[in-house]
């Protein structure tokens, strides 16, 4: 009997071996995140965010025909824009395409980045369907889909091989976009204005897509993802609506009213106030989150978890 006991131990303690080794393999290192305090959430940020919009219109970094008519300039910037769409598509439609309970398989994990890379190519046109037929020229699709594929290629081996942190790569390309967007408005305002049926509903249509177009389609077609229906109305997805064509229809009339303001050379002060709050706008938008990161980021620790 005792023989027979201390074998059925050894018996449990192989079996258990292997277990705990496997145990071990699947210990994953998480981040922890501190609570932060209130300095470097929210005031060291906000101070960013405003000393670079007001370098950025007082040394004409907006409004200076050499950088608003550079055809390179432009390009890198639509460039970055591109990558910050992808880093969306890749953060909040990714998990949809591949939840992390199924088995990862090589064709599921291929299938998802094609299906990727469909949603960032839809997301970057949701902008130019609407603008350029007001703006009275043609979508530019194909150019979208040439510079959508290679791009949306290197975010998934930056992201998804690499391994690097969406918020950290975001530090550059969220600037980037922030002044891609205070250069675009008031451009966009100049076209709208030169378009012979300018329409008061034509400009609203024109600033939101702008701004606001790309975000849409991605959350669109994140609330069909998980909930397989194509609409669904109700008072606050009403208001949502009003409200980001609100933001956008107003940082349009500011644009608008510093463009006016610049044809003055008693009121260059306005105009240089009113480029300040549109720049700070589109600065606040697109690069404030990454800097908070930033900030925060001396709170973080990593921790093996189970």
């Amino acid at each position: 009997m005792a023989k027979a006991r201390k074998t059925a131990k050894g018996v449990a303690k192989a079996k258990a071996a292997p277990n705990a080794v496997n145990a071990a393999r699947k210990k994953k290192t998480e981040v922890v995140r501190e609570e932060a305090p209130w300095v470097c959430t929210t005031f060291l940020p906000n101070i960013v965010v405003v000393g670079v919009a007001f370098a950025a219109v007082w040394w004409e970094y907006t409004t200076n025909p050499t950088f608003t008519h550079s055809s390179e300039l432009s390009t890198f910037l639509k460039h970055c824009f591109i990558v910050f769409v992808c880093f969306a598509v890749r953060r909040q439609l990714l998990p949809l395409f591949l939840p992390p309970q199924k088995k990862q398989t090589l064709w599921r994990v291929v299938k998802s980045e094609i299906q990727g890379v469909v949603a960032a190519i839809l997301a970057n046109c949701a902008g130019t369907s609407v603008i350029n037929p007001l703006c009275g020229s043609a979508p530019q699709y194909a150019s979208t889909v040439n510079a959508v594929i290679p791009i949306y290629a290197g975010t998934a081996v930056l992201v998804g091989v690499l391994q690097l942190p969406i918020p950290a790569l975001q530090l550059v390309i969220g600037f980037c976009v922030g002044w891609l967007k205070a250069m675009t408005i008031a451009k966009l305002v100049v076209q709208w204005q030169a378009e012979a049926d300018a329409h008061p509903v034509s400009f609203f249509l024109i600033m939101t897509s702008n701004l606001f177009a790309s975000g849409f389609a991605v959350q669109f077609m994140g609330h069909y993802l998980r909930t397989s229906r194509i609409f669904c109305v109700s008072m606050g997805l009403i208001w949502d609506v009003v409200r980001i064509m609100l933001i956008a229809g107003s940082m349009g009339l500011v644009a608008h009213t510093a463009n006016h303001f610049m044809t003055q050379e008693e009121r260059q002060m306005e105009a240089f106030t009113l480029y300040f709050l549109v720049a700070w706008y589109t600065f606040n938008k697109y690069w404030k989150a990454p800097l908070v990161y930033l900030f925060t980021l001396p709170f973080t620790r990593k921790e093996k978890q189970a």
